[in-house]
């Protein structure tokens, strides 16, 4: 993707086509991510992408000038939050790789390469060291290999998904709407996260080494749990 005044983001997916933005200024010098702990020698054994809906994320932070970006200058639907290399078998998420060393801050080019990819300029700054770090050595390649897996995914649009079912939505529902449009991908193999209010804020789906899809570990709500997805406005 390049800039190009208005870039247009994946125009593939099922819904109708994001459109990107990106006002000047908006590209600045990330601060450097302070380590919440690290894991630099745990084994990588697969890994997980994350897709937030934006829509969910953005009414809690709609005027937070922090995500302005994302949540005031564009209309996003789907975007990535990041590609988490994990540790099979854990217990906690500390079990997991993190911090695997340091980093300078992102280079301005990369970060508006793929800022309608990942929607800030902190949030790449911070997976890319929390996370890329683990697995690629440098945040060019973190950030092509997640356009390349979100290339090849079919997302689902679930704003219609949401109107049609209303409050009948169930978390299977969800489910179904990826397993059935994209070939290989199992249940077993994506986690839906949703807040205390059972609203949907991501979508993780799990691959292996070679990055096909495999199976997530860990819980995963229920099938049959009745759940809210927020509408893109």
């Amino acid at each position: 993707m390049r800039r190009a005044g208005v870039l247009l983001l994946f125009a593939k997916l099922l819904t109708a086509a994001n459109t990107c933005t990106i006002p000047n200024g908006t590209i600045t010098v990330p601060r450097e991510t302070r380590p919440d702990w690290k894991n630099p020698d745990a084994p990588v054994d697969y890994f997980m992408l994350t897709l937030s809906w934006s829509p969910q994320f953005c009414a809690s932070h709609q005027n937070d000038p922090k995500f302005r970006f994302q949540c005031q200058d564009n209309n996003f639907g789907w975007v990535i939050h990041g590609l988490w290399p994990q540790t099979a078998g854990v217990t906690n998420a500390q079990g997991h790789p993190r911090h695997c060393r340091t980093v300078e801050p992102i280079g301005k080019g990369t970060l508006e390469k793929y800022l309608c990819l990942v929607p800030g300029v902190q949030l790449m700054q911070d997976e890319w060291t929390k996370h890329g770090t683990c697995a690629f050595k440098t945040p060019e390649e973190y950030f092509r290999r997640e356009e390349m897996l979100l290339d090849k995914l079919r997302l689902p649009d679930l704003s219609r998904l949401a109107s049609e079912r209303g409050s009948n939505l169930r978390v299977s529902d969800v489910v179904h709407a990826f397993t059935d449009v994209n070939q290989g991908l199992k249940a077993h193999d994506l986690r839906l996260t949703l807040d205390n209010r059972q609203r949907l804020q991501e979508v993780r789906i799990c691959y292996d080494r070679n990055f096909a899809f495999r199976a997530c570990e860990g819980g995963a709500p229920p099938p049959s749990l009745q759940i809210v997805v927020r509408p893109q406005r």
